[in-house]
């Protein structure tokens, strides 16, 4: 009998700590919402039609070398009508080669890295994100894109805890050049 009265008390101080937890997470969820980034509609970019809409993990797009960084390009699901998106310090793309590691620099387009992005009015539809990372080498041809934890990370408490993982990524696959605009004529 003794025993079963101890189990129930630690079971209840489990309890009343899970809830203590789970109050201050709310409140850090709150903090992290209202300081969040709106993208505006210059700052949302819509996948082309033929990325279909699969309401799962991030996935690759495509992978542009720039004179000194690389971008990699990422097609995005929204779920919902009003969805926070991340992604954080922990990126990094890996040469399976050699294992040099490239660690992300910011997201292309200069969006705030240290607040959460808000996504408005875009239920169902798949969006484009780019982060930007030093530029790979040329020898450069397999690759791994990684999600690690990162002190400066924002994770909600309704976040998914699954981390980002693409491997075996064959880098000119997705590599696409730079589009030049077009000069206008009069």
């Amino acid at each position: 009998m003794m025993k079963d009265g101890k189990y129930l008390f630690m079971m209840l101080i489990l309890l009343v700590c899970g809830i203590t937890v789970s109050a201050q997470n709310k409140k850090s969820d709150r903090e992290m919402f209202n300081e969040g980034y709106v993208l505006q509609s210059k700052d949302i970019h819509f996948a082309p039609p033929c990325e279909k809409y699969e309401p799962i993990m991030p996935r690759l797009y495509s992978i542009e070398k720039r004179r000194h960084e690389t971008i990699v390009t990422f097609v995005q699901p929204i779920y919902f009508d009003s969805q926070w998106v991340t992604y954080g310090y922990g990126y990094q793309l890996v040469d399976k080669k050699n294992g040099d590691v490239y660690m992300v620099r910011r997201y292309d387009g200069d969006l705030p890295m240290d607040r959460l992005l808000i996504v408005r009015g875009c239920n169902r539809k798949n969006i484009l994100i780019s982060l930007v990372f030093p530029k790979l080498k040329r020898k450069a041809k397999i690759i791994d894109i990684l999600e690690t934890s990162h002190e400066k990370d924002l994770t909600p408490s309704n976040a998914d805890s699954k981390k980002t993982e693409i491997n075996n990524i064959l880098v000119k696959k997705y590599l696409v050049k730079k589009q030049k605009k077009g000069k206008i004529y009069y």
